[in-house]
Formats: C-alpha cells, structure tokens, sequence
C-alpha cells in the first residue's frame, strides 16, 4: 500500500465576489417574471438551435406553448436554475446572493469608476427587476469555500 504524503490534488475550492444583493431581498414584480421570461424564450430558442439536444428542443416547445401571462410568471417561478437571475452572477455557497462580479465590470462596462459601482448595480437591479435598490443596498459580497 502506498501512502501519500505531500498534497493532494483531487480536492476542490470554490469563491466568489460581487457588488449585489441577497437573493431574497429581490422582489419580482409580475412585469419582471414576464420580461425575464422573454429573455428565457430567447436564450433556449439560440441554445435549442445551436445544441439540437433534445430536452432544449422539448423545453423550448414547452415555452412556446405557454398562452397566458399567469402561465409565464409561474414557469419562471417554478425555474429550477439561477438563469432568471442573468446577467448577474449568482454565488455564495448556498447560492444566496446575485450581483456583479469584479471580472464582469470590467470586461463588459470598463468605463465605471470605483467609487460608482455600487449606484451602476443598483441601476442595473433596478432595470433588469424592475425594483428600487439604491447603491445603499449594494453589498461587496465575499465567499470561499473548500471541499476537501
């Protein structure tokens, strides 16, 4: 039998960092389910084509055949997955916690300023949800992790 002794390396970490809020702190107006719900349809439509995997395809006619705005707002309740969240990042070891990360600023918006990031992820909250967040509410979030 052999007995390692230096580091092992099948073991695993995990981090993350944002400007944002807790994941209960965002109340969903109906306008918001529907137009996230949009923004579903559209992603699974480019994925569905591009993958042809046949749950995606199934998803997608699923999607399509839903009439009512009632009917769209539960689907996106009942989504299963943090993709209602997007653009944002979504971490935090029990994935509570949707924002911003530092590498996303500054590859998709490098024109803001340090000392406005806050009021931007605010703004963005507001836009995308539909809520009233100011840069007060935007917290600088910070996790690590480590299954070993």
């Amino acid at each position: 039998m052999k007995i390692k002794s230096d580091f092992v390396t099948n073991s695993s970490s995990s981090s993350f960092v944002a400007w944002g809020v807790l994941k209960d702190d965002i109340e969903l107006s109906n306008e918001a389910y529907l137009k996230i719900f949009q923004t579903l349809l559209k992603t699974m439509q480019k994925c569905a084509e591009e993958f042809k995997s046949p749950w995606r395809l199934a998803e997608l006619e699923k999607m399509r055949k839903l009439e009512t705005d009632a009917e769209k707002i539960n689907y996106v309740r009942d989504a299963d997955n943090n993709s209602i969240y997007d653009p944002f990042s979504v971490g935090g070891q029990d994935y509570g916690f949707v924002g911003l990360c530092p590498t996303e600023l500054e590859r998709n918006f490098p024109e803001i300023k340090i000392g406005e990031i806050r009021a931007f992820v605010a703004s963005m909250f507001n836009k995308h949800f539909g809520t009233s967040f100011t840069e007060k509410d935007i917290q600088y979030y910070e996790e690590g992790w480590y299954d070993g």
